[in-house]
């Protein structure tokens, strides 16, 4: 006599384990697709899909004896405004105000600066 050996389907799991893959399986297809818009917007040069291979290496991998500030400052201006960019116009461009700003400060705190 022989056994006939059960087919595993998920047809025959119960309905809360079916559910539970489905979300399951749903979120890490959400999460790939959020990956994906990631790399789309922050990463990719302009007029590219997805970024190239030196964009990527650039994203992801820590330039060779550079630490992430040092990257980030050595990085030309040309480059978002971002972790992922540049912070180099913090100290140029964009630094504008900071001596009104100390000078406000420093009145309202009775500080001499000169």
């Amino acid at each position: 006599m022989s056994v006939a050996a059960e087919h595993f389907t998920l047809r025959t799991l119960p309905l809360a384990v079916r559910l539970v893959l489905a979300v399951f399986l749903l979120s890490v297809g959400a999460g790939y697709c959020a990956g994906l818009v990631q790399l789309h917007f922050q990463h990719a040069s302009p007029g590219k899909l997805l970024p190239g291979t030196d964009d990527t290496v650039r994203a992801y991998h820590n330039s060779t004896g550079l630490s992430q500030l040092e990257r980030l400052l050595m990085t030309e201006e040309g480059k978002p405004f971002n972790g992922s960019g540049t912070m180099r116009a913090a100290f140029t461009a964009k630094s504008g105000g900071w001596s009104a700003a100390v000078n406000r400060r420093a009145k309202k705190g009775k500080i001499n600066l000169k």
